[in-house]
């Protein structure tokens, strides 16, 4: 599981300074680490988060934002962990933020610390938006925590190398796929999905390799708007083959943003489905 690198050691700067600079091709981009308040947060708080960040990631730039604005406008920067105050905005607008953070990294967990004062509405709030990624993100009641507790929340955010990328959910998905070494089209069902791979039960007579390269073609229709079309097209590796019973895990790769902002909203339809009816998600077989 990739954890955080750390980098070039730079100091705070003010968002206000933060225009996304033209990369060379052969300019390794710098890491960030954000601290995201609002402008009534505790600015003694803020200073001592912002100091403790500094020590602790002193390889990298600690970047300090206190408006939904100020956030979209480092959303291309490279962020390695994100320490959020759920009032920095609109609840909804700052959690689809979060997102699109992560769907510009998906190969690699970016743990968010949310700081709230309620917990109940953000837990609510983030089902509905970002329950996929569970595994990585948590959150304190900063209000009646000691900085040094937050600290201490902060290192156990980072510590994702036993963590999954992403929350699994079963599944009952009939699928087709095609593999680099054989092209002909064959059926499938995903079993176990989540938003960085998935569990393949292949059907008669297939044989998974490790490291095959496959094409999967899932079925969305029943859970997305009809304009995103009644399939995704998406590529995977063979990570782990399981002997005797035809089984795979895989992990997506090459996946765009739009894919995996696609792929996120049907993992998050299907969970939210499966959490209604508890019972696994099942949907029909296509040709």
């Amino acid at each position: 599981m990739a954890v955080l690198q750390e980098e070039k050691s730079t100091s705070v700067r003010n968002v206000t300074a933060l225009q996304e600079p033209p990369y060379a091709s052969n300019k390794k981009r710098k890491k960030y680490v954000l601290l995201a308040v609002s402008d009534q947060f505790d600015f003694a708080l803020q200073k001592a988060l912002v100091t403790y960040l500094e020590k602790k990631f002193s390889s990298l730039s600690v970047l300090t934002v206190h408006h939904n604005g100020d956030m979209q406008r480092v959303l291309n920067r490279q962020l390695m962990l994100v320490v959020l105050h759920d009032k920095v905005g609109p609840i909804e607008e700052t959690l689809e933020w979060v997102k699109k953070v992560k769907a510009k990294n998906p190969d690699t967990p970016i743990p968010v610390l949310f700081l709230t004062e309620n917990e109940e509405v953000l837990v609510e709030a983030y089902g509905k938006v970002l329950l996929p990624f569970q595994e990585v993100d948590q959150y304190v009641v900063f209000r009646n925590s000691t900085v040094k507790e937050i600290e201490q929340r902060i290192d156990k955010v980072l510590d994702v190398r036993e963590a999954r990328r992403s929350r699994r959910f079963s599944t009952n998905i009939s699928v087709r796929f095609t593999s680099l070494q054989t092209p002909e089209m064959k059926a499938a069902t995903i079993t176990n999905l989540s938003v960085h791979g998935a569990l393949l039960e292949g059907g008669t007579g297939v044989t998974f390799h490790l490291r095959d390269q496959l094409r999967l073609h899932v079925p969305v229709g029943p859970f997305l708007p009809k304009e995103q079309g009644e399939f995704i097209s998406l590529s995977g590796r063979v990570e782990r083959v399981f002997l005797g019973d035809g089984q795979a895990g895989i992990s997506w790769t090459h996946v765009s943003e739009s894919q995996f902002l696609t792929l996120t909203t049907f993992v998050l339809h299907l969970a939210s489905q499966q959490s209604a009816a508890g019972k696994i998600i099942s949907l029909p077989e296509h040709g």
